[in-house]
């Protein structure tokens, strides 16, 4: 009886665990969704009244959240927005050097979106979308 009694309490301890990590991930896809969100609609503003620190602090805090994932795609999209904080840093840079990474920040991040979560699958899409288009202007 002692066996059937521990089998049973680690079913029920590998399903709460199970329904903990379903809910963390509701959690986090919340979270994207909601900073998806934000980050979208500060592009869809005037982006000409950004001022270049809080273009960088934008760019810091998207850089933040991406590099620290496993996936080797987000790593690039990182990279590229490290490579972009350096171009608005230098002073240096051209326009169409910036348009460059933008382009590849976008297309790579519309890439992503096909790999992504049902729940934030179309806003990391339209996020891609709309930084190639700044990217293109």
């Amino acid at each position: 009886m002692k066996g059937k009694r521990s089998a049973t309490h680690e079913e029920q301890t590998n399903n709460k665990a199970s329904q903990k990590n379903a809910a963390e991930i509701e959690t986090d896809n919340d979270d994207w969704s909601q900073k998806l969100e934000s980050l979208g609609s500060t592009l869809d503003g005037d982006l000409s009244v950004l001022s270049s620190e809080d273009a960088l602090s934008l760019v810091d805090e998207w850089h933040d959240l991406l590099h620290k994932a496993k996936e080797p795609e987000i790593k690039e999209i990182a990279t590229h927005l490290k490579q972009l904080k350096q171009l608005l840093k230098s002073n240096k840079a051209t326009g169409h050097e910036i348009s460059e990474v933008l382009m590849e920040v976008g297309e790579q991040t519309a890439n992503l979106a096909s790999d992504a979560d049902k729940e934030i699958k179309t806003p990391i899409r339209q996020l891609g979308k709309k930084i190639s288009k700044i990217g293109n202007s």
